[in-house]
């Protein structure tokens, strides 16, 4: 199942009665051909579709959850001409698609919060404070899911898109950025998250046989490396610390010891 807003959430606490959702910018999830819509239901019918809602798409369910944003929050016109312009650049790829990928990357925001760490990435051009970065192209820095600290999952960009999250990988890389100042900032409800999206992301694209942390991404004797491709020679790779080694081995465990999942990396 293609997610727009991996999102299933009640408008109100006490609001046992109406359901809301957003998949692929409509209202209503499709499970197994059974559509539910923006609807009033029993509370016994409520319970069972959502009991069945999150065993079938591992979704995040929170009475009066805080966030209300569209389906793709960071998918514009714009932004998919300058990620075209990267990609010829860097990839010799005349086009903005991202096909077949092979290789999932975690990350974290450096921001507390999700509004922050949302509103640094919805620009479609990048921010002058990431020069660091700023040879390489205009398209802002972004993901294809934000992980709130709470544990819920937010699609920002198409599955098909590339997202510029890692250099010499976006070609190929489907990224996850979770809300986070920092290592210590992560929190279990993340990790939890984390491992029901890696397995939801594998089973949709069985060809992706690596996972890795962005920490992770530069170095050469790892086997993902393989991946690597950036015809750019001017354009250096950076050192990144996110999300870290222990964060890493806990989803790596859980993939493991959940589903019997070994993604190389």
């Amino acid at each position: 199942m293609e997610m727009g807003l991996t999102r299933l959430s009640l408008k109100t606490p006490g609001d046992y009665e109406k359901v809301q959702c957003s998949v692929l910018g409509q209202s209503g999830l499709n499970f197994k051909g059974v559509l539910f819509r923006r609807c009033i239901m029993s509370k016994v019918w409520l319970t069972a579709a959502l009991v069945f809602a999150i065993a079938a798409a591992g979704c995040s369910v929170l009475p009066g959850a805080r966030h209300e944003i569209p389906p793709y929050p960071l998918l514009s016109e714009n932004r998919l001409a300058l990620t075209k312009e990267y990609a010829r650049i860097h990839y010799g790829i005349d086009g903005y698609k991202l096909k077949d990928p092979r290789l999932v990357i975690i990350h974290y925001t450096a921001f507390h919060t999700f509004q922050e760490s949302l509103d640094f990435m919805r620009p479609d051009e990048l921010s002058d404070i990431r020069g660091d970065i700023r040879s390489g192209g205009r398209v802002n820095v972004g993901a294809h899911y934000l992980v709130d600290r709470n544990g819920v999952i937010y699609n920002l960009l198409p599955d098909d898109i590339m997202a510029r999250h890692a250099i010499g990988f976006n070609y190929t890389a489907i990224g996850v950025e979770n809300v986070g100042r920092d290592r210590n900032d992560l929190t279990e409800a993340q990790v939890e998250a984390n491992i029901k999206l890696i397995r939801r992301i594998k089973n949709k694209y069985p060809d992706i046989e690596f996972l890795i942390g962005h920490h992770e991404y530069a170095v050469k004797e790892l086997p993902h490396y393989i991946l690597f491709r950036e015809l750019d020679g001017r354009y250096r790779v950076t050192d990144k610390i996110d999300p870290g080694d222990a964060f890493m081995a806990k989803i790596r465990a859980g993939l493991r010891e959940r589903y019997g999942l070994h993604l190389k990396h």
